[in-house]
Parts: C-alpha cells; structure tokens; sequence
C-alpha cells in the first residue's frame, strides 16, 4: 500500500494484511504438529489490532479442547488457541485450530465398520 494514502487513513500508516499475518502465524505453529493431526480448520478467527510494517510478532498455542469426532469413531478432534503478540506483547490476532487426530489404539475404519455391523 501507497504510505501516503495510508497517512489518511484510520491507522495514519501502512499495514500488513490480516491474512497474511494468519498464515505466517499459523506456520510458525508448523513444527510443533503431531505428525499423525492433520488441519481440520479454522474457528473464531479475529484480527484484534493491526500490525505495521516492521513489527514483530510471535505466537503461541495451547490445547483449550479434545472431542469426538462426530462421524469418525477412529478419530478425535483437538482444538488448539492461538495468539499472535506483536513486540509490545500485544495481542493481535487469535483464532482456533481445529486438528484430526487418530485416537491412541484405534482401531483400523475397516475393523470399526465391522463392530458396529
């Protein structure tokens, strides 16, 4: 974005997208995934406050939820919260990560088909 047109905005300066500091945050996440999850989604996405140019961000992620899956006895879903700060520990960003995940012990689709017969 143009600075200039930026100094007469709402933020007087320019700003990187939201979009763009999701999904840099979300792959700062990126090496602490169980190999055996795979992204499910996203749920209660919110851009808090902007981030300028130059900012600094760091994220962090905690379980806040595991549940079932509602079709998939094999599997579960884990639900993880994330916060990106800026430099100033300011929240600026948050959402949900909804992971799949075979459950410890669980049986192959094949094999859950069969009991349930």
């Amino acid at each position: 974005m143009d600075a200039e047109w930026c100094a007469t905005q709402d933020f007087k300066r320019r700003i990187a997208h939201g979009t763009l500091i999701f999904s840099v945050g979300i792959g700062m996440t990126a090496g602490a995934i169980n190999p055996r999850a795979m992204s499910y989604g996203y749920d209660r996405l919110r851009f808090i406050k902007p981030v300028f140019i130059g900012d600094t961000i760091a994220v962090s992620a905690a379980i806040k939820e595991t549940r079932d899956h509602p079709k998939r006895a094999e599997f579960g879903i884990v639900v993880e919260a994330i916060e990106v700060t800026n430099q100033h520990k300011e929240v600026v960003l948050v959402c949900e990560h909804l992971y799949l995940v075979e459950r410890r012990g669980a049986m192959p689709a094949a094999e859950v088909l069969r009991t349930r017969s």
